[in-house]
């Protein structure tokens, strides 16, 4: 039940209704995940074919992936930046992502993190991309956010569609972001 309440109030905030069946795998441990999968993890998530596995009965992170995926794929770093902005009520590890990013932010471009997101430590990069994409969230509306997944398909770029979204690029509004920490 609270899953599905969390799945309604996802899809309402996101303007996008989940389209099709969605099932719930739940392991005891992210190895059991593993086997399963073939990913490591405390969750992971298939939106195209509607599955959601996880260690947590109830995983706000993994939902949001689902109904996000569905929208358009901007890249990892925002996908699980929205996820942790939405889904982990912009903490990471219990943290706030804003106290986090702060000292990790210095120094670097969005457009670097983006390109860096599956190499770097996951406990820097989920705090800087939830951080990032809550910023987003706050300065334009989640409104524009979800705008600017639907226009990220594989005929235009991420950097394009974030500019025409938000009018000005990753970088600049990265620059804001880092001031505003």
């Amino acid at each position: 039940d609270k899953a599905e309440k969390f799945l309604g109030e996802v899809q309402n905030l996101l303007g996008s209704r989940f389209s099709g069946k969605a099932e719930y795998y739940r392991y005891q441990t992210p190895q059991e995940l593993a086997a399963g999968t073939g990913t490591y993890a405390m969750g992971i998530t298939y939106p195209r074919s509607g599955q959601i596995h996880s260690t947590e009965s109830f995983h706000a992170h993994e939902i949001v992936h689902l109904v996000a995926g569905q929208l358009g794929n901007p890249g990892t770093f925002f996908q699980e930046g929205l996820a942790v902005a939405v889904g982990n009520q912009a903490k990471w590890q219990g943290k706030d992502v804003h106290k986090l990013a702060k000292g990790l932010a210095k120094g670097v471009t969005v457009s670097m993190l983006v390109a860096s997101f599956d190499r770097m430590d996951t406990d820097t990069s989920y705090a800087l991309a939830g951080s990032f994409v809550a910023s987003l969230i706050k300065t334009h509306g989640v409104a524009k956010l979800a705008d600017f997944f639907r226009a990220c398909s594989s005929k235009t770029p991420t950097t394009q569609a974030f500019a025409a979204t938000f009018g000005q690029t990753m970088d600049e509004a990265g620059a804001a972001w880092v001031a505003s920490l």
